[in-house]
């Protein structure tokens, strides 16, 4: 039985490409990661979040099987999703709190957000 092929066309290109460009993304971001886990443990913690050596180890693995996964196809789909989802979580700006009338405040000495009226 004779496979049906169809010429490889531009959408494949710009599929190809996109893969290629968003693993080179994640290679860099995990290798910055293992090269600086004392500056990306310390950004946790300044985060608060609890055991930050472990969730920067952990970012810096989890980025680069998102990269082996861009580059090989395996798992594409999910790693897709994931990296989206991770992305979106990045990417989204930090919004100030808000008073109780539903307006943010700005401290005048720090110029930090304030929830307090």
């Amino acid at each position: 039985m004779n496979a049906v092929t169809k010429p490889f066309g531009w959408a494949d290109y710009a599929v190809l490409i996109a893969r290629l460009v968003f693993a080179g993304l994640f290679i860099m971001a995990a290798s910055s990661k293992f090269f600086g886990i004392g500056a990306s443990a310390s950004y946790i913690a300044a985060a608060g979040l609890p055991a930050p050596l472990i969730l920067a180890w952990l970012a810096a693995l989890f980025e680069t099987v998102l990269a082996f996964c861009f580059l090989s196809g395996a798992f594409f789909s999910e790693a897709a999703l994931l990296a989206a989802n991770s992305l979106s979580e990045i990417c989204e700006p930090s919004r100030p709190p808000r008073t109780a009338s539903g307006v943010p405040t700005r401290h005048s000495s720090t110029g930090s957000w304030s929830s307090h009226p």
